[in-house]
């Protein structure tokens, strides 16, 4: 029996413990049967280390020792697959799972990235996970995302449906789309999801390129990261999948969007603890990403319809439409350090 593709699950903590215990119950029930996770505690000042260190101490995981990697401590987990669960390939093998903490917070991009080196190092994963905490799954999202991605095997990307979570009622999972598929230019740089806040009838079955694979569950093959490298840690967060999937685009890889698999979404808890995070990185890397991946003629065009048009009607609409100063100061810093950005991490 062949045995399927090896996945790296990787998943960020940042002061928000509850959900990423959600997620790895959720992940627990899964049916594609090889796949390691890794988590990576960003910092958190909270007790996230001791709540998911109980919970996966009281689950099937098993404690099996504590280590350093490059100076960030690790506490190193293992859990038997059980007998017939699953599905093909093998039966009672080794899950691994790695808590490692991060001594202060390095954003989505330095998170992901510490995990990325560890798993592509470690564990040597064919394709690896990048997954938000605040996310529930299907049981077969990863197995209809492996399976596209091996069919489509100049796909470098790819991402699930994404749909609402509701986080005030019992029944949380909605058929509200966030994303399904996406395009974007970097003339203007206003990326467009497909379908976004439409109702998911599920007649979509076939995967389809798309301009990008989204940030909240992105599967990317391996070889693409010894490709291209990592995510830009100079965008902290916001922006980094739109700039991976160009950088990608230019080595020759496409994004895929795989509507059979199926992922559920509350969004927005970890930048919402830090008032105008969101604002900020999200203007100062709309400009950072023209500077760096766009062509001559691109950053001429956007120059200009950003001077003449997306600029001004921002602050406008944030001064004397909500009346919102703290916001219109902190788009303005977001739009300035993202003019003198000069590209270090590059």
């Amino acid at each position: 029996m062949v045995q399927e593709p090896r996945v790296s699950i990787i998943l960020l903590n940042w002061n928000t413990w509850s959900d990423t215990i959600e997620c790895l119950e959720s992940l627990n029930l899964i049916s594609y049967p090889e796949y390691d996770i890794v988590i990576v505690d960003n910092g958190s000042k909270d007790d996230s280390i001791t709540r998911i260190s109980r919970y996966l101490d009281n689950s099937s995981w098993i404690l099996k020792g504590e280590s350093v990697m490059a100076d960030i401590p690790m506490r190193s987990f293992e859990a038997q697959i059980e007998e017939g669960r699953g599905g093909p390939g093998p039966k009672n093998s080794v899950r691994r799972c790695q808590v490692l903490l991060a001594p202060i917070n390095r954003g989505f991009t330095g998170g992901n990235n510490i995990a990325m080196r560890y798993a592509m190092e470690k564990l040597t994963p064919d394709y690896v996970l990048l997954l938000n905490n605040d996310t529930e799954v299907a049981a077969d999202f990863l197995k209809e995302l492996v399976k596209a991605m091996e069919e489509h095997r100049d796909c470098g990307f790819a991402s699930p449906m994404i749909l609402d979570m509701a986080v005030d009622t019992a029944a949380r999972r909605t058929n509200i789309i966030q994303y399904a598929g996406a395009s974007q230019s970097l003339y203007l740089f206003i990326p467009v999801h497909r379908r976004q806040s439409e109702i998911d009838d599920g007649k979509e079955v076939q995967p389809s390129f798309t301009g990008y694979a989204h940030g909240t569950c992105m599967l990317v093959r391996a070889q693409v990261i010894r490709d291209i490298g990592m995510l830009d840690e100079d965008f902290f967060c916001y922006r980094e999948e739109n700039d991976w999937g160009l950088r990608g685009k230019r080595n020759g890889w496409k994004a895929l969007f795989v509507p059979t698999s199926k992922v559920w979404h509350k969004g927005g808890k970890s930048s919402g603890q830090v008032k105008g995070m969101a604002l900020y990185y999200m203007a100062r890397n709309s400009i950072l990403i023209v500077k760096k991946d766009a062509n001559p003629f691109e950053k001429a065009v956007f120059a200009l319809s950003f001077a003449a048009f997306s600029f001004p009607y921002r602050v406008l609409k944030l001064m004397l439409l909500k009346r919102d100063i703290e916001s219109t100061k902190v788009f303005v810093k977001g739009v300035r350090d993202g003019l003198k950005w000069k590209g270090a991490a590059q």
